[in-house]
């Protein structure tokens, strides 16, 4: 593995994801005080997401691969879409709602939201395959972080272990979905 390749591909991706998870995690707390006001801020947060995800993501792909404000804007649709029950499924008090079932929930969700992605996705729809096994793997793990980071009661902790959860989920994202950028190949053995 070629370290310094591979934390460059682990800070766009965690910069791509910082926004997306703490403005749900914000928006899901804002929730109980004025609904309004938390749309609006999973909305900012989806937003400046996936508008790093425009600039940056040719970043993280050896071939580059068209962005398009058009797929972007349906990204951006996805999220939303996906993302509002979420605010309301982790204020549910139920035995049956609990990690393992975000465990699950988060796999179904990952592979739903890469199932959308690949209508849009200018590369080769093969490429989705790791994507989707990323997602699968990373929604999970978020799911979980967030359902504990809800159990903290101060906002500065929420924030602290949201940008944790965050971490956590870039890495995993970045071993699985961005492989072809860091791993030795016969062309990185002969440069």
């Amino acid at each position: 593995m070629q370290l310094n390749k591979y934390l460059h591909a682990l800070k766009w991706e965690f910069l791509q994801n910082l926004p997306l998870i703490l403005g749900f995690m914000v928006a899901s707390r804002l929730r109980h005080i004025n609904l309004l006001l938390s749309l609006e801020v999973l909305v900012v947060g989806i937003f400046l997401g996936i508008t790093l995800m425009h600039y940056t993501e040719p970043f993280l792909h050896k071939e580059k691969y068209p962005s398009t404000w058009r797929a972007d804007f349906f990204n951006f649709a996805l999220f939303v879409i996906m993302a509002i029950p979420f605010l309301f499924y982790f204020s549910v008090e139920h035995p049956l709602l609990n990690w393992l079932t975000d465990l699950i929930v988060g796999a179904i969700l990952g592979v739903l939201l890469t199932f959308g992605q690949a209508l849009t996705w200018k590369g080769p729809k093969a490429r989705m395959v790791v994507h989707g096994i990323a997602m699968a793997v990373s929604f999970p793990l978020i799911l979980v972080g967030i359902r504990y980071a809800f159990k903290v009661t101060s906002w500065g902790w929420m924030v602290i272990l949201g940008i944790l959860v965050t971490l956590l989920a870039s890495i995993v994202i970045t071993l699985i979905d961005y492989a072809e950028m860091y791993q030795f190949t016969q062309d990185t053995i002969a440069e």
